[in-house]
Parts: structure tokens; C-alpha cells; sequence
């Protein structure tokens, strides 16, 4: 029982390997991802299908060296260049080690099953088994689709770069992919830093005519993820993004011309991506504070009252000369309570100012009343009753005729006193 157990768990382990490495690349004999931060994009490094069994840490061993097989990697200057030997001619370069016609008895082995694994070749008729391209059937192709980087291997090879400094210990490899051997940003910079060799975007990455980065492909859209620089294209970049462009504007036009930039600093239609889901609900909070991030999009004396007025939380009388009682602050069936509760108080009873009270606000902050308020809003409830046509409610504190305040600001700008005082009274 014990031995059955056993067994079911090796197997499941080797299943569990091979879903990965299947998942990773098609191929459920790669070696698992080399412990890194991160993976190589795969919008540079598209999609590969390698269904092969290859054994790189068993070559090495052999002490074969890397241009043995790979010939061309130290005269390549170009990404698109192939420097795998796959197919004829390639597999030329594997016959010199490998002896087909011995089969599977040569040594080393040299089976077709050796590198396609579960694959038994048919020969056509009149063909030799030696013959390894005279079959019915050929084995899974490999699929290795155009990167999107720039790199000159044979630069690299005349500075005396190792391939292990970019492709990692690949006697610890034994299926090289994506995943698990082909280089990460991060191993770029080490050598890329402006002083050893250039560290700007285009030395690696594919331009435009323009000279900016071609940020759009096939699989989707090329983003900084955030690992330099603070970078990182998430939800919150809209609201950090000002720092790392205040720090090197120059850094953001590698992608950006200045008209994007401008398109949403200055435009006069903003994009939607600008706030969160249900901002509509949300935004007073925000605006109560006088979030000067509102007015650097917003005017307020149009985008929010136009809003406010069709919305019915803003008074008509506070945009025409048509004034109703039926339409004063107070009336939360016009307001649709757009203020809370005891926002303008108990005038019939002359209660106490609540926490809510607006006096309190409008001390505070007068700016944020004016977002949406006239002077007349005010006036329409301060201004006095005897020949001033309002409601009399006394905005000053008491005794404020007789103090200095009072006696300052009328010498000031005693306009300012006629608003609401007519005749201008005389501070006692």
C-alpha cells in the first residue's frame, strides 16, 4: 500500500511538471522558469511551440561550446536572424555529434524519439531509414515568431559578453524558452546604465519612424510594468503618474508626443478612465475639500453647475433674475437635497447651528460655496429687511458693530457693507 501511494505521488509530481512546462511552452520537457523577479514580456518575446526534447545542461557537460551549435550567434547583428539549427540545413550541425543511422543505438543516441518525442517515422517507399527527410509524416515543427527587440549578438560577442550574462546558467537547462533563458530588462540595465554602454529605450527597443517606441502589437499593448522608475501603467497611474513625468519629462515622450499629454491636460473633453466607477455618487466628498485637482480640468462656473442645474441639484434663481421664495436654499424638494441635514438651520425657531450648518463652511472655505453659489444666494438671506428687501438673519457674530473688525472692513470697502446694510449703517 505504501509503495502504491508512493508511486501515485511521483506521478502526480511529474504530471504537475509537465502541465507547467506544457502551459509555459508547449514543451513538457523545458526546465521550469528561473527564479526571477519577473518573466520576459511576452508582447516583445511572442508566443513560442518547441516540441522538442533537448538537454543543453548535458551538452555543456560534454563541454560542447555554445557556437558549436549555435554558429551564426557571434556574427548576428540583427533579432530576426536564425540561430537555432532547426530543419535542413540545421540539423546538419546535430549529425556532427549525433549519427542517425545508428539509431538508437549509436552513441550518443541518435533516434528520431531522442529529440521528437513519441514520434515513429514512416518512410516512403523506396526510401532508406537513414534518410531522415524521406518520411511520410514530419515531426511538430518548432514555432519561433519575430521578436520585437533590437539585438546585435556579434556586439556583445566583440565586447567579450558571455552568453550566460544574458541567457542565464544553462547547465542548469535543459529545453531553453522564453521563460527560463532569454534575458529580462533588468538583466539589460546592468550593462545598459549610460556609462558601460547607452541606456536609452530605442538601443533595445523598436522605433517608429518618429523615433518614439512602437507600443502596439498583435498580442496587445506595451506598458512599463513599473520596475524602473515607478512606472508601473496600473489603475493608479492617472493619479502618480505627474511625479515620474516631473521627473524626466523626457522619459515619457520615448512613447508619448506632447499633444496625448495635452489631449487630457487641456482638452476640453476628458476621458472617461480619468475617475473610478460611480464617481458621480462620490465626487462631493472630494469637492467639499476643494480638491484643487478639480479646477485644473474643471471650470466650475460651467462644467459642474451645467451639471448641478440639469441634474436639479442647483437653483435657477442662483443663475437668473427670477427669484421665488419657493426656491431658497432650504427647500430640499427644489435642492434634491444636495446639502445635508441642518445645512442652513431652524429659521423659525432660531436654533443653535448645527455641525452641518453652512456658516461654518462658508467661513472655511468661501471658494468651494462660490463653485456653485452668487453672491445673491447670500444676500437673498442676509441682506436687511428695512429697505433691503431680505430675510434680516444676521451672518455676524455678537457685538460685531462695535468691534474693530467691523469698523476695519467698512473703512476698507464699505461697498462690500451695502450689499446686505442699506443705508450703510455707521459702526457703533
Amino acid at each position: 500500500m505504501k509503495t502504491l501511494l508512493r508511486s501515485l505521488l511521483v506521478v502526480g509530481a511529474v504530471l504537475a511538471l509537465h502541465s507547467l512546462a506544457t502551459a509555459a511552452n508547449e514543451n513538457p520537457w523545458a526546465t521550469p522558469p528561473q527564479q526571477r523577479d519577473y518573466l520576459p514580456s511576452s508582447l516583445l518575446f511572442p508566443d513560442q511551440s518547441i516540441p522538442l526534447r533537448f538537454f543543453h545542461d548535458k551538452h555543456l557537460a560534454q563541454e560542447v561550446d555554445c557556437t558549436q551549435c549555435h554558429e551564426n550567434a557571434t556574427t548576428s547583428v540583427s533579432s530576426a536572424d536564425q540561430l537555432i539549427p532547426v530543419g535542413a540545413p540545421g540539423e546538419a550541425v546535430c549529425t556532427t555529434c549525433h549519427d542517425f543511422a545508428g539509431g538508437a543505438e549509436a552513441d550518443p543516441p541518435s533516434a528520431c524519439a531522442t529529440c521528437h518525442a513519441n514520434y515513429e517515422p514512416a518512410w516512403k517507399a523506396g526510401r532508406k531509414a537513414d534518410d531522415f527527410h524521406a518520411v511520410e509524416s514530419a515531426p511538430a515543427a518548432m514555432v519561433l515568431p519575430k521578436n520585437h527587440i533590437k539585438m546585435n549578438h556579434k556586439a556583445h560577442a566583440d565586447a567579450g559578453v558571455p552568453c550566460s550574462a544574458c541567457h542565464g546558467d544553462l547547465s542548469k537547462v535543459q529545453v531553453a524558452t522564453r521563460e527560463n533563458s532569454l534575458p529580462v530588462m533588468n538583466t539589460c540595465m546592468d550593462c545598459h546604465d549610460g556609462r558601460r554602454a547607452p541606456d536609452t529605450c530605442r538601443t533595445c527597443h523598436e522605433t517608429e519612424p518618429s523615433g518614439r517606441l512602437i507600443t502596439s502589437f498583435e498580442g496587445g499593448k506595451l506598458m512599463p510594468a513599473g520596475h524602473f522608475r515607478n512606472d508601473a501603467h496600473d489603475d493608479a497611474w492617472l493619479e502618480k503618474h505627474a511625479s515620474t513625468a516631473g521627473n524626466d519629462d523626457q522619459y515619457c515622450a520615448n512613447c508619448h508626443t506632447e499633444k496625448y499629454c495635452l489631449d487630457c491636460h487641456t482638452g476640453v473633453v476628458k476621458p472617461f478612465k480619468v475617475h473610478p466607477n460611480n464617481w458621480v455618487l462620490t465626487h462631493p466628498t472630494h469637492a467639499r475639500r476643494f480638491d484643487p485637482t478639480c479646477s485644473g480640468c474643471h471650470r466650475t462656473q460651467s462644467f459642474c453647475v451645467d451639471c448641478h442645474k440639469r441634474s436639479g441639484v442647483a437653483r435657477a434663481s442662483d443663475y437668473s433674475t427670477q427669484t421665488g421664495k419657493d426656491e431658497l436654499a432650504w427647500n430640499t424638494g427644489t435642492l434634491g437635497k444636495f446639502h445635508p441635514a441642518g445645512w442652513v438651520g431652524d429659521l423659525k425657531n432660531g436654533s443653535a447651528r448645527g455641525m452641518n450648518h453652512h456658516g461654518f463652511q462658508a467661513q472655511r472655505n468661501i471658494r468651494a460655496c462660490a463653485a456653485c453659489h452668487t453672491e445673491q444666494t447670500c444676500v437673498e438671506c442676509h441682506k436687511s429687511q428695512i429697505n433691503g428687501g431680505g430675510l434680516g438673519i444676521n451672518p455676524h457674530p455678537p457685538s460685531f458693530g462695535k468691534s474693530m473688525k467691523c469698523r476695519s472692513l467698512r473703512d476698507t470697502n464699505a461697498r462690500m457693507c451695502a450689499t446686505c446694510h442699506v443705508p450703510v449703517p455707521e459702526c457703533d
